[in-house]
């Protein structure tokens, strides 16, 4: 920085007078003071001051949020329906059908009768030979059969109705089914591959059966709608060596009359389980069975409704 200093001289006064003006001081040479130069104090380098950065916030997103699913009703599985096999040969003669569903099934046809036969040969559980045959008729008051044969007994069904089909089933039993027009009364008849047979009489909601667990039942189904299955013993011997047998008869209404025959030289003897007047009711279960218990005595057993009287 500089400084400097300066002098002045005095106004004059009046009189015209001089003065002498006072001795002057010498001046002081100027003198420069020396100038410092402004120095910088040495600065460090500024550390760079980090700013704080703010991590970008993110805002909650909204999840959508799923209502609890409420818990399914456990449904019943629907039925199945009933596994409809194709017959393997079926065979059209007039109003009689006749089929089979067991592979190697041979069809003949007699030229001289024009009978068909449909026929086949398996085993049963218990490993026996079995033979089974079906025959639409072409003539004669019989219009379909079915022969069942298990060792040396067969068991046989014949039917006089139209419209009567016989049918050789996968599970090694054979059928005879036929409907009366007259009521619509249906009638089936069943063998199965041991030997044992059925006969079934349904009308509406009631349906009558006997059942047989001896081999070689004969069964007819009438033209008049009556069914009939007779069954001898195969174990039993009568003492006087006559022969009997148990007979099964279902009418058309589904009612129901059994009997014992009995035949000795030619005469035959019949024995009647109740009145002919008083059938068991429809809806009745007819057994016929040999009683191991009781020396193979050939039996019925008979489950009925009874809603009137019965007689003896």
């Amino acid at each position: 920085i500089t400084f400097s200093a300066t002098t002045g001289s005095a106004p004059s006064s009046g009189g015209g007078g001089t003065t002498t003006p006072p001795p002057t001081e010498p001046e002081e040479p100027e003198t420069e003071e020396p100038t410092e130069e402004p120095t910088e104090e040495p600065t460090e380098p500024e550390e760079p001051v980090e700013e704080p950065v703010e991590e970008p916030v993110e805002e909650p997103v909204e999840e959508p949020v799923e209502e609890p699913a409420e818990p399914e009703t456990p449904t019943e599985p629907e039925p199945e329906e009933p596994v409809v096999v194709e017959p393997e040969v079926k065979h059209q003669l007039g109003d009689v059908t006749a089929s089979s569903e067991l592979e190697g099934t041979q069809t003949q046809t007699d030229v001289s009768t024009g009978d068909v036969t449909t026929s086949t040969t398996t085993t049963n559980d218990a490993d026996e030979p079995v033979a089974i045959e079906v025959v639409a008729k072409a003539s004669g008051d019989v219009k379909a059969s079915h022969t069942m044969t298990v060792g040396e007994k067969q068991t046989k069904a014949e039917s006089e109705l139209p419209n009567t089909s016989t049918t050789i089933r996968s599970d090694k039993s054979v059928e005879t089914k036929a409907t009366l027009p007259s009521n619509g009364a249906e009638f089936k008849v069943v063998a199965n591959p041991d030997g044992s047979a059925s006969h079934t009489v349904k009308l509406g909601e009631k349906e009558s059966s006997a059942n047989s667990e001896i081999r070689g039942a004969q069964t007819r189904i009438g033209a008049d709608g009556k069914v009939r299955t007779s069954v001898a013993p195969i174990s039993y011997i009568d003492a006087n060596g006559c022969s009997i047998e148990a007979v099964v008869s279902t009418d058309a209404d589904g009612q129901t009359l059994s009997s014992f025959a009995k035949r000795c030289d030619g005469v035959e003897q019949v024995q009647d389980t109740t009145n002919q007047t008083t059938p068991f009711e429809a809806g009745n279960n007819a057994r016929v069975y040999e009683d191991l218990e009781d020396n193979n005595r050939l039996k019925l057993k008979i489950k009925t409704p009874v809603t009137k009287r019965l007689k003896f």
